[in-house]
């Protein structure tokens, strides 16, 4: 007995928490929610995206999205899971929108004036082509 009591020696005060601090009804349904659709709303952004790191990714913002926005959930249009997935299709176009931005600036030809000309191809090689 004198083992605990030696462990709680110097300790002064007890914290609690307050009601205030107490999880809220919304936050208690965005747990539950996050557990039975993680799994499907990263098959569907992989489904979309085809990359799964990139999915990994989406699916994560999804989940801060709907995070941030869950208090504004209205049941009367619709299911939680539905609005999750909805934001979760967003996210998606959002990245694939990115990659076509990125992928556009990527494919822009260099100028033709600094570009070397382009080799002409062999006599070997333009003899095996032809039949």
């Amino acid at each position: 007995m004198d083992r605990w009591r030696s462990r709680s020696s110097g300790v002064n005060q007890t914290l609690v928490a307050t009601a205030e601090e107490a999880p809220r009804e919304a936050d208690i349904a965005f747990d539950a929610l996050y557990r039975s659709c993680r799994d499907d709303v990263y098959a569907y952004v992989a489904s979309l995206l085809r990359d799964g790191p990139a999915a990994e990714e989406v699916t994560a913002t999804a989940f801060e999205r709907a995070y941030r926005k869950r208090n504004r959930f209205d049941p009367r249009r619709g299911e939680r899971r539905a609005w999750l997935f909805g934001i979760a299709r967003n996210a998606a176009l959002d990245e694939l929108r990115r990659r076509g931005r990125q992928a556009e600036l990527a494919a822009e030809p260099e100028d033709l004036a600094q570009a070397p000309p382009p080799a002409k191809p062999s006599a070997e090689f333009l003899s095996s082509r032809r039949v």
